[in-house]
Parts: structure tokens; sequence; C-alpha cells
């Protein structure tokens, strides 16, 4: 239940700072940062970065969203436990991944639905895998999506 408190109060927070923050704030490097990743099978190759960390209780959290260029109809989303209390070279944990078409809202119903390996956690670069099914309730039914090879690599400049 605390988990389930903690996550849904952390979507809050996210969505209530994305949504005021400036266009261009924290923007990655495009050259350097990407989230490449199948949706049912269908590449997708997401240049477009852009970060936010946040803090809740003794935790940091970082919101990593991509987009391909300015197409802001189709978005992922990862939601990254930093562990900054646990040493310089702690594992980061990726605690949501959503996925944002055509008007819905697709995401994990709860954290062993996504499964994740951070590659390289640093303060400047954050590397690793992920695959995930992910589902959006409409009309009484859910909707799925699976996503597959999915590999990101984020020069972080948060601030």
């Amino acid at each position: 239940m605390k988990k389930l408190f903690l996550f849904l109060s952390l979507s809050i927070l996210t969505l209530s700072i994305s949504s005021c923050s400036d266009d261009d704030s924290n923007s990655t490097d495009n050259a350097t940062s990407y989230i490449k990743f199948k949706v049912d099978g269908v590449q997708k190759n997401f240049t477009n970065i852009t970060q936010e960390k946040t803090f809740f209780q003794s935790d940091t959290y970082l919101s990593i969203k991509g987009q391909d260029g300015n197409d802001i109809t189709e978005t992922l989303e990862l939601y990254i436990h930093m562990n900054l209390n646990e040493g310089a070279n702690a594992p980061y944990d990726i605690l949501n991944l959503n996925y944002n078409y055509a008007g819905l809202e697709y995401e994990a119903n709860n954290s062993s639905d996504i499964v994740y390996d951070t590659e390289i956690y640093t303060s400047e670069r954050i590397k690793g895998v992920f695959t995930g099914t992910l589902r959006e309730y409409l009309n009484g039914e859910y909707i799925y999506k699976t996503i597959t090879e999915g590999n990101f690599d984020i020069k972080l400049n948060y601030e």
C-alpha cells in the first residue's frame, strides 16, 4: 500500500510540475541521448529528451521523457528512483514506464510488469535496457501495448 501511495504521489507531483514547466528547460543534448524501443513490434527512436528531478521524503526521482522531434502525440516516460542514499554508484530503479499515443496513456500496472537493467549509472549519465507490458483502461476493458528491445542512454543535465 505504501508503494502505491508513493507512486501515486510521485505521479501527481510529476504531472503538476511538468505541466507548468518551461518548454525548453532541461532539454538533453540530442546528439548523445536517446530512448529506443519497439511497441507491438514497431521500432521507435526518440531523441528529443527532457528530464526533471523531483524529491519525495528522503528520496530522489528522475522523470525522463522522450519523443520523436517535436511530435508530442507519442511519448515514452521513464520514472526512475535514483537511490542516492545508497552510495555514488548505487543502481537506479525504474519505478514506472508510461507510453502515450493517440491521446491514450498506457502504463505498467505495477513494477513487476517492467523488466530492466541499468548498465551505467553515474551523476552524469544513465544507460540501460527495459521491456514491459503496459495497459490502458478504455470503455470497460484493458488495452495492452508490449514494449520490447527498449534501451536508453541519457546524458543527465537536470538541476
